[in-house]
């Protein structure tokens, strides 16, 4: 029996779930639970859910057993949207600039799971999301530089549309001390390799557009998607000669 069908076994004896999943959070620890989140999520309903989202917040770290809990109905929102139930967009948004980090990395799960139904709608919403706060920017570049989502070639433009407008809020100087930028910043220091892996032609043209800019972050964001092992598998010849025009 798989990890995943014991907790499914266990959950299905018990009324009550939340003291289930606190006790096999992992929390506070390196690593949340996420067998038993997705187990959750798959076995949950929006009466579940909602009961999650609802429960006492944890610490401000994000790390407690409670705050599990939290990202187990976060996620689930995930399982809603791709039911259709797309009011749980502005729920979605709000938690995208919670200040707990484990709860913010839940909207990009959130939105993954949306994305591998309608992937097409993802991209649409994305758009409109890229837009806001440094916070939710980052959950767009997080839910979207997801490898099992990038197959489609067709998705390609509109994803380095998006990429290129996140990009271009490392620019903005009244950016630069807020709390998301680095958060931002350190996701757009992957998520440029994964879109560029998933579609080289088009990635390496829209990549090499930045590489002209004397701006810390970018150049800070450009170093760390060429020192990806990923990009050295694809192209290295094309790593060397980015790294020769940034010098």
């Amino acid at each position: 029996m798989s990890q995943m069908e014991e907790y499914k076994k266990d959950l299905l004896s018990l009324v009550e779930w939340e003291p289930y999943l606190m006790l096999h959070s992992g929390l506070p620890g390196p690593r949340a639970n996420l067998t038993l989140l997705y187990t959750v999520v798959k076995m949950g309903n929006k009466e579940h859910f909602q009961r999650f989202l609802n429960f006492q917040q944890g610490n401000m770290s994000g790390d407690s057993p409670n705050d599990f809990i939290v990202m187990c109905g976060v996620v689930g929102l995930g399982k809603l949207l791709a039911q259709g139930q797309a009011e749980v967009l502005v729920h979605l948004k709000q938690y995208a600039a919670d200040s707990r980090w484990r709860i913010r990395e839940s909207v990009a799960m959130a939105l993954q799971i949306y994305g591998e139904h309608h992937m097409d709608q993802l991209l649409s919403e994305m758009m409109l999301w890229s837009s806001d706060g440094l916070l939710v920017q980052r959950a767009v570049a997080a839910a979207l530089c997801e490898p099992k989502l990038l197959k489609d070639k067709g998705h390609a433009e509109q994803l380095f549309v998006i990429l290129n407008r996140l990009t271009s809020s490392l620019l903005v100087e009244e950016n630069r001390n807020q709390e998301g930028s680095l958060v931002l910043k350190k996701a757009l220091g992957y998520c440029w390799s994964v879109a560029i892996a998933a579609y080289p032609t088009e990635g390496k043209v829209e990549f090499e557009q930045w590489i002209n800019y004397d701006n810390k972050d970018i150049r800070w964001m450009l170093k760390e998607n060429l020192s990806k092992n990923r990009l050295h598998k694809l192209d290295m010849e094309w790593v060397e000669w980015c790294k020769d025009k940034m010098a």
